[in-house]
């Protein structure tokens, strides 16, 4: 979830953006392909279903499956004269970012260089380890549609290893500046900002020890007026340093927003407990 992002790679880059020099002295006669495929594995053996492949620079990406398996592919109009090497970045936000290396010939895939072997596939499962534990209640956690009553809306976060540093966008007085409720049947979002005209931005850093933040929230402050099950999405950014900004605006957000909270938000992958709004007729 967010990320204040300080862009550094260790990659030797490009031509999508202009440059003319190959990173190859020359040639290099191996099997290519326009697709290469992988397998990702999360540490606590929750399910690997979800996370975003995303591959620098070509700007392609992809979402593994419930084995944790994908498929990525190079469109067919970047395979003119395009040659370097590219990190492809796996990506769940409460969870430490993995990468591997591929290198790209003439638009497509080279096998059997960097960690892609010679049947486009990569070189042994990733395995990403959790940095954060999201666990969000909900109070009550079924109402009619028409209800009128403030519903409570609670995440507690407790870093796994090493603390983590978060980012509160429209905080005011210590609670939640957002919550966003995602329709499960039809994937619609919609946003409760208690405080529209917020510009802040709160910093806090989560240990070991379990933390709480707390919003009260009103299905029509939000919009909500239909029944359904509601994935309940607290608002909040997740630092990770080296995480190219690309990666995150690709789904479609913009982590300096500060005027308005987006709906794309609900996109950003993210592993949580809890968080279940059911509305009735």
């Amino acid at each position: 979830m967010r990320y204040e992002i300080f862009f550094t790679t260790s990659i030797c880059v490009l031509v999508f953006a202009g440059c003319t020099e190959s990173p190859f002295q020359q040639k290099v006669d191996n099997p290519q392909g326009s697709q290469i495929r992988g397998q990702i594995a999360l540490n606590d053996l929750a399910s690997p279903e979800g996370a975003y492949v995303w591959l620098e620079g070509a700007n392609v990406s992809t979402y593994t499956d419930q084995n944790g398996r994908f498929e990525l592919t190079l469109p067919q109009s970047s395979q003119n004269g395009v040659n370097g090497v590219f990190d492809l970045y796996i990506y769940l936000a409460n969870y430490k970012f993995a990468t591997a290396q591929t290198v790209v010939q003439d638009g497509k895939f080279l096998f059997a260089q960097a960690d892609v072997n010679a049947r486009g596939e990569l070189s042994g499962t990733l395995t990403i380890q959790k940095i954060l534990d999201i666990s969000t209640a909900v109070t009550p956690s079924a109402v009619p549609k028409d209800f009128a009553g403030p519903i409570l809306v609670a995440v507690t976060l407790h870093a796994v290893l090493d603390s983590v540093d978060v980012v509160f966008p429209k905080m005011v007085g210590g609670l939640l500046g957002a919550v966003l409720f995602k329709k499960a049947e039809t994937g619609e979002v919609f946003v409760d900002v208690p405080d529209v005209s917020a510009r802040t931005r709160f910093r806090d850093k989560v240990g070991n020890e379990p933390r709480a933040w707390v919003q009260t929230v009103f299905l029509g402050r939000g919009g909500i007026s239909s029944s359904g099950v509601y994935e309940v999405i607290p608002y909040f950014f997740i630092e990770q340093k080296e995480l190219p900004p690309e990666l995150i605006s690709s789904l479609g957000v913009d982590v300096n927003e500060v005027q308005s909270v987006e709906a794309e938000f609900a996109g950003i992958p993210a592993k949580r407990a809890g968080g279940r709004l059911i509305v009735t007729d």
